[in-house]
């Protein structure tokens, strides 16, 4: 492997930490809001949106996660490395698909928590 494809490498490891980190952070946010609104007045339907944006930020951003996990185990055991049931497992074909498409991932991962971040403020400022 090149030493420009090990940096990319890394760099989606970190990216990947950073939108599960900045996705569940929204998520908690964003239901922490809904819950005082709905102690102090009506639940905001509006205020689903941002959080359906953060947790399908969340769930892309764990996908990619489980992809890198089940590339670098099948690395370490190995081609047909005695393990026919791994190889047929559904994570490890779910990894197979999902690491060659990374950067589309991490695009969609981070378009999400754009979406529920502008939505969150919509939100805010509308019940405000």
């Amino acid at each position: 492997m090149s030493d420009a494809n090990q940096r990319l490498e890394a760099w989606y490891h970190e990216v990947i930490r950073y939108l599960i980190l900045t996705n569940g952070g929204g998520a908690v946010a964003a239901s922490t809001f809904l819950g005082s609104t709905f102690a102090h007045n009506h639940v905001l339907r509006a205020g689903v949106i941002p959080l359906a944006g953060f947790y399908l930020g969340l769930g892309v951003a764990g996908a990619v996660h489980l992809g890198q996990l089940t590339a670098a185990w099948m690395d370490r055991i190995g081609p047909g490395g005695g393990e026919y049931a791994a190889e047929q497992s559904w994570a490890t074909r779910a990894g197979k698909w999902i690491e060659p498409r990374t950067g589309k991932f991490v695009i969609a991962s981070f378009a999400c928590f754009c979406f529920g971040g502008l939505s969150a403020v919509v939100v805010v400022l509308c019940a405000g």
